[in-house]
């Protein structure tokens, strides 16, 4: 719910509170597959709600990407990790 709610509501640009999350479902969640589908269904979600585009595939790609590093090569992820990778990222 939180994930959807931060994509949803005014947030200042290039922060990106979605990517943080999905770093973080990454690597915290033991379930990869059911970090990897919470994460495609609040995009789609919010992106009905939002409007759906033409590059929706391209950033479902890379948000897919950014979780695979957590899943596969972060040893550590910090709080400043998952708070620089939703500021300089954008959706």
């Amino acid at each position: 719910m939180l994930a959807l709610c931060t994509r949803l509501l005014p947030h200042p640009p290039n922060f990106a509170p979605i990517t943080g999350i999905a770093l973080f479902t990454g690597h915290h969640f033991a379930n990869k597959h059911l970090a990897l589908f919470i994460l495609i269904v609040c995009m789609f979600v919010t992106d009905l709600y939002l409007g759906i585009h033409s590059l929706m595939p391209i950033i479902y790609l890379s948000f897919v990407m950014i979780s695979m590093l957590g899943i596969n090569k972060a040893k550590s992820i910090s709080l400043g990790t998952v708070l620089g990778a939703s500021s300089f990222l954008v959706t």
